[in-house]
């Protein structure tokens, strides 16, 4: 299992640690990586490193490609404004 996903680390990391605002990377999907694993650990390494994508699978060319984004709305600002919250 170990092997899995220090090869899944590498397929994936590799592409995503690159990409700087508004690139997009490829990431192909194998036997072993299909998508939705590839998308789930997309996912994980955004929560992670706090850089976020937009992500879409091509199942024709069986392609995950991850387009680096800025950071959505819906993430909790470190600072809660008590006042706003009444």
């Amino acid at each position: 299992m170990d092997e899995h996903l220090d090869g899944l680390s590498d397929l994936v990391h590799n592409i995503l640690k690159r990409l700087k605002m508004g690139e997009t990377g490829a990431i192909t999907c194998t036997k072993d990586y299909p998508p939705e694993e590839v998308q789930l650990y997309v996912t994980a390494y955004a929560f992670h490193k706090n850089k976020w994508f937009e992500v879409r699978y091509d199942k024709a060319s069986n392609v995950v490609y991850a387009k680096r984004a800025e950071i959505p709305d819906w993430v909790v600002p470190d600072e809660v404004d008590h006042e706003e919250e009444l």
